[in-house]
């Protein structure tokens, strides 16, 4: 794996401003161990961040890896990382899923999904990147403490590309779109639609 080092930092108030707009609370940031960064180092090389850039680190505690999310960066440089789809399944530790036995789990695309859903009592989990396929034992695991199961991806073509896969390879239907709604993902949703939420 990559070699990622961070120092950490307190959130700045514009930190807070940019999840709060997403509905995303600083308790619920803690819980699902999301940092702002303060230096970055990648293959031992200092990364430059910008003066007030936004930088997050999302810190995988079990296996120690990091992914780096630089939001306002263009689509090819907002993430670095050492994570795997195996160990690193996002929300999934927080979620305790042998006792809280949760009566729907959503698969969806990213963490900032899991953390807004959690905010709304959803337990979900996210693997890194739609193109990423879930492993077969993790999904025999999850049903078997789980009534039911569906996918929320990003509603574009990459979202029902693996919306699709979980379909027809694990029987995982998705939650379309409601036809009122004009966003990409559920929160840019929330983000349009914070007012009336």
């Amino acid at each position: 794996a990559v070699d990622i080092k961070i120092v950490p930092k307190k959130f700045t108030d514009m930190d807070l401003e940019y999840w709060d707009s997403f509905g995303i609370s600083f308790e619920t940031l803690k819980l699902f161990n999301v940092y702002s960064v303060e230096s970055l180092w990648i293959k031992k090389n200092p990364f430059p961040i910008k003066k007030n850039e936004l930088c997050f680190a999302y810190y995988f505690q079990k296996s120690n890896h990091l992914k780096i999310y630089f939001p306002t960066r263009s689509k090819g440089k907002k993430w670095y990382s050492n994570t795997d789809n195996i160990c690193d399944v996002q929300g999934y530790y927080q979620m305790d899923i042998k006792n809280t036995k949760p009566e729907l789990l959503i698969l969806t695309s990213s963490m900032k999904e899991v953390m807004l859903l959690w905010e709304y009592g959803i337990k979900s989990v996210a693997i890194h990147g739609e193109h990423a396929a879930y492993d077969k034992d993790f999904i025999r695991h999850v049903k078997k403490y789980c009534n039911t199961i569906k996918s929320l991806y990003d509603w574009d073509e990459a979202g029902y590309k693996a919306s699709e896969r979980l379909l027809v390879d694990f029987d995982i239907e998705p939650i379309d779109k409601p036809e009122y709604l004009n966003c990409k993902d559920v929160s840019d949703c929330f983000k349009e639609n914070k007012e009336n939420t």
